[in-house]
């Protein structure tokens, strides 16, 4: 799982400055409408949909379509905007000392650091979690309505699995999911603290500059 994080942001990083996050965000929302459309697929009257809101509080098409909505919209906006404005006020360095801690712990939970990381990790795990959950209802879909399709052995056997850890095999991956990119950005956000902290000399103005693309 680390090492596909790893692979995926590099590709991301190839593209021109700024392009990371444009590319990310459209990769996100193509997983969203994915996402819909598979479940749509699996369970067209949501009779087997497992998600505990939509459950909870009952739910329907057009409702869900406009929290999913939502939610990405607001989930990407934030992430462009915190990763671009802590960006920029990183290669500021007439306020230089706002970055240098003496310990790893207090660079991450500063003020300037923890909104982004925050934001960043919920946008990525969100990405690989929904990823999960395309191939969730695509598996489940082959298993009601695909007798015939050559993936339903693999189906069966999922669909057995999923009932057998019901419901803890979703939260299990969530889980997984979101400590693996919080230590993946944690190592990330470690190399921008080797750069600020006291033991390194500030660089003069304009020698070195942090791009959105490595945040």
């Amino acid at each position: 799982m680390c090492r596909i994080i790893n692979s995926f942001s590099r590709y991301c990083e190839k593209g021109f400055e700024g392009k990371k996050q444009i590319i990310l965000v459209i990769i996100y929302f193509f997983l969203i409408t994915l996402d819909l459309f598979t479940t749509w697929l699996a369970s067209p009257d949501l009779k087997y949909e497992s998600n505990l809101i939509v459950k909870e509080f009952k739910l329907k098409w057009p409702h869900i379509i406009i929290l999913a909505s939502v939610f990405a919209v607001g989930l990407s906006l934030l992430f462009i905007v915190f990763s671009r404005k802590l960006a920029k006020k990183m290669n500021n360095f007439v306020y230089p000392f706002d970055f240098r801690h003496d310990t790893f712990l207090r660079f991450i939970i500063s003020k300037e650091i923890l909104p982004t990381f925050i934001v960043t990790s919920a946008f990525y795990s969100h990405i690989f979690i929904s990823s999960c959950t395309v191939v969730n209802n695509y598996l489940n879909h082959i298993y009601l309505n695909k007798q015939g399709s050559p993936l339903i052995n693999i189906a069966t056997d999922y669909v057995k699995m999923e009932t057998f850890f019901y419901p803890y095999l979703f939260l299990f991956i969530d889980i997984i999911t979101i400590l693996l990119v919080v230590l993946y950005l944690a190592r990330r956000y470690y190399k921008l603290f080797q750069i600020y902290n006291l033991k390194v000399a500030i660089p003069p103005r304009g020698q070195i500059k942090v791009s959105s693309e490595k945040i």
